[in-house]
C-alpha cells in the first residue's frame, strides 16, 4: 500500500502544473538585448546588444568586463569552461574569437555572406557555416581551419557536440547529422584558402625484385562511382567530375607528389603518379589519394615533373627539349596541337627533317602518339623514323613500302596503320633487349639494343636526298623510368573522412533553432510546432522526445547530458525534462528571443 501511495503521489506531481522560475537578479541595459550565452557552470554570463556592446557578468551579476564592437551582436557562443567565446557581428558579417576573461580578440573571420555559428563546449572547436554557399567551416581555438567544404545544403542553424565528434544542421524541416573526425593535421595535407581536403584513402605499393626505385611513375585509375577498390583502380564516388580535386601524397600524408592526369573518359581518369621512393621487394611503401576540396577547382597535373621527357605540343612553340636538324626544304612546326614533320614531294632541294630528344640512361619506356600520313606519290620512295636510339634499335618505314615497318637489324614484315594516330611504345633495357609496340599493328621483342640511352628521333625523308619524302604528326611524346619487374599494387585502405553524413530526420514544422550540450549526445530542437530533445548515437539519431507547442519560437538551449532544455517561445521561457515533459516556466516582459 505504501508503494501504491508513493506511485500515486509521483503521478500527481508529474501531472501538476509547471512551477515558475525564480528571478535572482536583473540588469537594465537601456537597449535591445540581441544575444546571451553562459558557460555550463554558471560562473560567466555573456550578453550582447543591438549597439554592439558585449558584457561579461559573474554569477552574482557583477560586471567582469565590457567591450564595444563594430556592429550589432547577432550571436554569442561560449564553451563550458568559459575558455573560448565566439561573437557574431551582423553588419560586418564578422565572427570573432575573444578571451572570456578580458574580452580581448584572439582571431576573427569576415565574410560577405550570412552564416550561423556554434561552438563545441569542451575543446574550443568552433564551427560555423556560410549559409548561401552551403559551406561548413570548422576551426580550432587558435583560428586554424580544420574543415571547410560543401555539405550539400544551406543550413539555417548548426550545433556541434562538446567533444566535436558530430554536428547537426537545420534545413527547413530536416535535421541532418554529420560525424566529425578531426585528423592530425600534421599528417593531413595543408589547407587551400581555409579549405582542406576532407577525404583520403591509403594505398600500398609493393617493391620490385629489380631493387629499390626512386621517383618511379606508377599508373592509377580513378573511377568516379561506387565499387570495390583493387589493384591500380580506386573508386571515389564524390570527387569532382573533372577530377580536379584529386591529389597524391607520400606516406606521411603531407608531402605532395607529382602526378600527370593522363586522360579523362566519362567517369574514369588515368593518372601517372611519381612515387618518391619504393623499397626493394618484399618491402612496401604507402601513398595517399586525397579528394573532396571545394577550393581545388584546377588540377595540379604536372607531366614535366613525372617524365624525363614530355611534350603535348599544345602551346605552338617547339620546346627546348627538342633538337632540330633539317634540309632547306624540310618543314618542322608545332601547329594545331601537333608536332608536324614534312619532307614535301616535288621540291628540287633536299628535304630531310629530324627532331631529337635528350637521352635517358638506364631502362626506359618510350611512348608517343604518331600519325604517318599516306605518301604524296606511291611511285617514289618515302622514309619515316618513329623511334631511333642514336643508330641503335628503332622503328622505321621501309623506303618503298610505307605500309610496312622494320626494326634495325632485320625487316619485320608487319603492316602499319596510316593516316590514324597510333600509340607507339619501346621498352629498352640497355645492353640487353628492346621491345617495339605499334598499337595493335605489331609487338616484337628483339635482342637488338641500345648501349647509350633511350631517346626519340622523329624523321621524315632522308637528309641530302631529293627523292625521299614523308609526312608525320606527333600528338604527344614522353620518356619515363621503367624496370622490367615493375612494382605491384597492394591493398587500398578504408576511406578516411573529416565529415560524413550519418542521418537525416524530418520533424514537424520548420526548424528555427538547435543546440547541443557540453557533455552527452543529445540535441534540443525548436520548430514552429514542437520542441524536441533527440538522442544522437554512433549510427544516427536515436530516441526522440517531443512536446507540442504554439506561438513563435525564438531560441532553445540544452543542459549537460540533455538533462533539461529551455526554450524561448513568445514571452515565455519554458523548461523541459529530457523526456519532453515541461517542468518550469517563466513569463518575461517581452519576447524571449535568446536563452542560455
Amino acid at each position: 500500500m505504501r508503494r501504491l501511495a508513493l506511485c500515486l503521489l509521483l503521478a500527481l506531481l508529474l501531472l501538476a502544473a509547471p512551477v515558475a522560475a525564480e528571478e535572482v537578479w536583473e540588469k537594465q541595459l537601456g537597449e535591445k538585448i540581441t544575444a546571451v550565452a553562459t558557460d555550463e557552470r554558471g560562473a560567466r554570463i555573456f550578453v550582447g546588444t543591438e549597439s554592439g556592446m558585449v558584457y561579461c557578468y559573474d554569477s552574482a551579476g557583477d560586471t567582469v568586463w565590457s567591450q564595444t564592437l563594430a556592429g550589432e551582436v547577432v550571436a554569442l557562443e561560449v564553451d563550458g569552461a568559459a575558455d573560448h567565446l565566439l561573437v557574431e557581428i551582423g553588419d560586418r558579417a564578422r565572427i570573432e574569437s575573444r578571451n572570456p576573461d578580458t574580452g580581448a580578440r584572439v582571431w576573427s573571420y569576415t565574410s560577405s555572406e550570412p552564416r550561423c555559428m556554434t561552438l563545441s563546449q569542451t575543446d574550443g572547436i568552433s564551427a560555423y557555416a556560410l549559409g548561401t554557399s552551403r559551406w561548413m567551416r570548422v576551426v580550432d581555438s587558435a583560428g586554424t581551419p580544420g574543415y571547410h567544404g560543401d555539405i550539400g545544403f544551406t543550413p539555417t542553424d548548426l550545433a556541434i557536440s562538446g567533444d566535436a565528434s558530430w554536428f547537426v544542421g537545420a534545413a527547413g524541416s530536416d535535421l541532418k547529422l554529420y560525424a566529425l573526425a578531426f585528423p592530425d593535421w600534421d599528417t593531413w595535407i595543408a589547407n587551400v584558402a581555409w579549405t582542406p581536403w576532407t577525404k583520403r584513402v591509403s594505398h600500398t605499393i609493393a617493391g620490385s625484385t629489380d631493387g629499390a626505385l626512386t621517383n618511379y611513375p606508377v599508373e592509377i585509375t580513378v573511377i568516379r562511382g561506387a565499387g570495390s577498390s583493387s589493384g591500380s583502380t580506386v573508386y571515389i564516388p564524390d570527387c569532382r567530375a573533372d577530377f580536379a580535386d584529386i591529389r597524391f601524397t607520400a606516406a606521411d600524408g603531407v608531402t605532395h607528389i607529382p602526378y600527370h592526369l593522363e586522360s579523362v573518359s566519362g567517369s574514369t581518369a588515368t593518372f601517372r603518379v611519381q612515387i618518391p621512393s619504393i623499397p626493394a621487394s618484399p618491402d612496401t611503401t604507402t601513398i595517399y589519394v586525397y579528394w573532396h576540396n571545394t577550393a581545388a577547382t584546377t588540377t595540379t597535373s604536372d607531366p614535366d615533373a613525372v617524365y624525363a621527357v614530355y611534350d603535348d605540343f599544345n602551346d605552338g612553340v617547339i620546346g627546348p627539349q627538342w633538337s632540330i636538324s633539317k634540309d632547306p626544304d624540310g618543314i618542322v612546326q608545332e601547329t594545331g596541337g601537333y608536332l608536324e614533320l614534312k619532307s614535301p614531294y616535288g621540291n628540287t632541294e633536299s628535304r630531310g627533317v629530324s627532331v631529337f630528344s635528350p637521352k635517358l640512361t638506364g631502362a626506359a619506356h618510350i611512348e608517343a602518339s604518331v600519325k604517318i600520313l599516306s605518301p604524296y606519290d606511291s611511285s617514289d620512295s618515302n622514309r619515316h623514323s618513329i623511334f631511333e636510339c642514336s643508330g641503335d634499335p628503332g622503328i622505321y618505314s621501309d623506303y618503298y613500302h610505307p605500309t610496312l615497318q622494320r626494326h634495325w637489324g632485320g625487316y619485320s614484315g608487319a603492316p602499319a596503320t596510316l593516316d590514324t594516330f597510333v600509340k607507339h611504345d619501346i621498352y629498352i633495357i640497355p645492353g640487353e633487349s628492346t621491345r617495339w609496340i605499334a598499337g595493335s599493328d605489331w609487338d616484337v621483342t628483339s635482342t637488338e639494343y641500345t648501349s647509350s640511352g633511350a631517346r626519340f628521333m622523329f624523321k621524315t625523308g632522308v637528309h641530302g636526298l631529293r627523292t625521299a619524302y614523308g609526312h608525320m604528326q606527333i600528338d604527344w611524346a614522353r620518356i619515363s623510368k621503367w624496370t622490367p619487374n615493375e612494382p605491384t599494387h597492394g591493398a587500398w585502405g578504408p576511406v578516411e573522412s573529416v565529415v560524413t553524413l550519418q542521418d537525416t530526420k524530418t520533424l514537424d514544422g520548420t526548424i528555427t533553432n538547435i543546440d547541443a550540450p557540453e557533455t552527452g549526445d543529445w540535441v534540443a530542437v525548436s520548430t514552429t510546432t514542437k520542441t524536441y530533445i533527440i538522442q544522437v548515437t554512433d549510427s544516427g539519431f536515436g530516441t526522440v522526445y517531443s512536446a507540442d507547442r504554439t506561438g513563435t519560437p525564438y531560441a532553445v538551449a540544452i543542459a549537460n547530458n540533455g538533462a533539461n532544455a529551455i526554450e524561448g517561445r513568445n514571452i515565455l521561457a519554458d523548461i523541459f525534462r529530457i523526456d519532453g515533459v515541461q517542468t518550469g516556466t517563466y513569463t518575461a516582459g517581452g519576447p524571449v528571443r535568446t536563452v542560455a
